[in-house]
């Protein structure tokens, strides 16, 4: 079951699942992004780390999860509820058998900042954030200021010794 909320920015989308669902996660989640204007960030890279910590939580939290995904003009973030007690922890990605290893590493590399909180009753929460990246400003030329006396005195003083004539001022 989930519910949007998506009235232009921000938008939150809560929906839960029993071991299945990743496919279902990521669809609402393109939805939600799309209908809240995020053009901003990389739906891609949002995506997948819903696939993943929705996978991880179906494989190693219990199989019941929670998703909250919230957007706005500043910020997106993701949250992955499940019972597991054990955290999520990197391992060697296992290239010979197909076991997996992969997708802890990924999504460090895809959010800004990734988070586990282990939640006082049972299980533990993963977060990951992507922040706006705002343009830089325009680097407006600072207006000199006259230096205070003592490095006045010493500018001077560099001047005698090394026979220059210092500036006024």
């Amino acid at each position: 079951m989930s519910m949007l909320t998506a009235t232009a920015p921000p938008a939150t989308l809560r929906l839960s699942g029993d071991g299945r669902g990743v496919g279902d996660a990521r669809r609402a989640a393109a939805d939600l992004l799309a209908r809240a204007g995020s053009g901003w960030v990389d739906a891609d890279a949002v995506l997948l780390t819903v696939s993943e910590l929705v996978t991880n939580a179906v494989r190693h939290g219990g199989g019941v999860w929670n998703l909250r995904l919230h957007a706005d003009a500043s910020d997106v973030r993701l949250e992955v509820r499940d019972r597991g007690r054990g955290m999520p922890r990197p391992r060697l990605p296992d290239m010979e058998h197909g076991t997996g290893g992969f997708g802890w590493h990924m999504v460090h590399e895809l959010a800004d900042r990734i988070e586990v909180v282990r939640l006082p009753w049972r299980g533990k929460a993963v977060r990951a954030t992507w922040w706006r990246r705002a343009s830089a400003p325009p680097v407006r030329a600072a207006r000199p200021r006259r230096p205070s006396a003592p490095p006045v005195r010493a500018a001077r003083a560099a001047c005698r010794a090394r026979g220059a004539r210092p500036s006024p001022g």
